[in-house]
């Protein structure tokens, strides 16, 4: 299980108390903490070690990039199996991400959105389509 944090040190301990607490709770716990200025990172760390054990790993993981959905692609890329895949499909289609990149980072997000629409078309695309699903647990 993956937990996004950004900024939510009072609420933090009651939310991964109840993971802990619940019936069917995972074997892994990944916090991510997305820069929160508060002290929420430090909050997570001292829980984890609190309730860290044999049959409950808990891993506080940071993560710069704004947003959950960067949070969870961290954690996700802890797995070696993910490491993999998201070597091979920037082996298979790093050009053309590259170019979206360089469009967003242009300020050319028209550019950017066309590169990745025609890349999506192909046949290469829809795979690489399906393996960003995988990815990010989809």
């Amino acid at each position: 299980m993956v937990v996004p944090v950004y900024n939510r040190e009072v609420l933090l301990v009651r939310a991964l108390d109840s993971v802990l607490a619940q019936t069917y709770r995972p074997v892994n716990l990944i916090v991510v903490d997305n820069n929160s200025t508060d002290g929420s990172l430090d909050v997570a760390r001292r829980w984890a070690d609190a309730h860290r054990s044999a049959d409950f790993r808990v891993e506080v993981l940071q993560e710069p990039t704004p947003g959950a959905a960067a949070a969870r692609l961290k954690a996700r890329m802890q797995n070696p199996e993910q490491q993999r895949a998201a070597r091979s499909m920037f082996r298979q289609h790093g050009a053309s991400l590259e170019r979206a990149m360089q469009c967003m980072q242009a300020g050319d997000t028209e550019g950017a959105k066309q590169i990745l629409q025609r890349t999506m078309q192909t046949p290469e695309g829809a795979q690489l389509a399906q393996q960003i699903a995988r990815l990010m647990g989809r």
